[in-house]
């Protein structure tokens, strides 16, 4: 079963497991900002990004995904 799911026409959602902290994480777009949600068992906080915030983060995402991606084939074979 995926955590992820859609969040409106542009968002993602990823809901946390019973073990961890955070229950929902919810990133979308909403008149020019990007609006990340967290929401944990006490409380629900919410903060904007610039849309060159927003791709800043994405960049690092997807550079540290690369690296946990190669170092997890080479943990694995």
């Amino acid at each position: 079963m995926s955590r992820l799911r859609f969040v409106n026409d542009t968002g993602l959602g990823l809901l946390g497991t019973e073990k961890e902290k955070v229950k929902d994480l919810r990133v979308y777009e909403e008149n020019g900002s990007i609006q990340i949600w967290i929401e944990t068992a006490d409380i629900e906080v919410m903060q904007y990004l610039t849309p060159q915030e927003a791709m800043t983060f994405a960049l690092a995402f997807e550079r540290l995904a690369t690296i946990a991606l190669k170092k997890r084939a080479e943990y694995l074979s």
